[in-house]
């Protein structure tokens, strides 16, 4: 039985294989990061902006961004990188047009938290839950929600979400301690 360390540089190895395979420009290489990080990327955009039109844009943008920049990838944390990308993306994205409102009633809108279950009536709990924990997103300040989604829904690391967002760990982890209070404070004013 493999150890979870050995497993985890063998991830590393394949995925350090595949970054230079895109860097020698390798398409079909590249083809397995967009098949690995691209949902991960367009429910990070769509957490940031609430819309899904605008998060499919900004995915796709920044997918198009990482082929053109690869080569100047230089280790790391992939992930981090790409999301980097993304919120660069955004944050140009936003300077120039409003994203607008939240796209809840869009079927194709990603569920980062759905639970699978065939019962209908917990399938609808978990449905009222995620729209409960968006709303409660909204009340958030700009950086305290990427901190937050990179964090919990695009599952970056405290590190990776630093070096994502071009911030200290420390930064994260107070922004993160500020946005859980408020987000309890939030949700629970919100049960009550």
């Amino acid at each position: 039985m493999e150890s979870r360390d050995t497993v985890q540089d063998a991830a590393h190895a394949e995925e350090a294989e595949i970054i230079r395979r895109c860097q020698g420009g390798d398409r079909e290489a590249f083809r397995f990061i967009v098949e690995r990080y691209g949902s991960m990327l367009h429910g990070t955009a769509y957490l940031m902006t609430r819309n899904h039109a605008i998060a499919e844009e900004l995915s796709q943008e920044a997918l198009i961004l990482a082929w053109r920049w690869i080569k100047g990838f230089n280790g790391g944390s992939l992930k981090a990188w790409l999301a980097k990308i993304l919120v660069n993306k955004s944050v140009s994205q936003s300077r120039r047009k409003d994203f607008g409102a939240m796209d809840i009633d869009d079927p194709s809108t990603p569920q980062p938290m759905a639970g699978q279950s065939d019962d209908p009536a917990a399938a609808t709990q978990t449905v009222l839950e995620q729209e409960r924990v968006r709303a409660a997103l909204e009340v958030l300040p700009e950086d305290q929600r990427e901190v937050v989604t990179l964090r919990f829904f695009s599952e970056l690391s405290v590190a990776e979400t630093a070096e994502a967002l071009g911030i200290r760990e420390g930064t994260v982890k107070s922004r993160l301690s500020r946005a859980m209070e408020r987000l309890r404070g939030v949700l629970v004013e919100d049960e009550a």
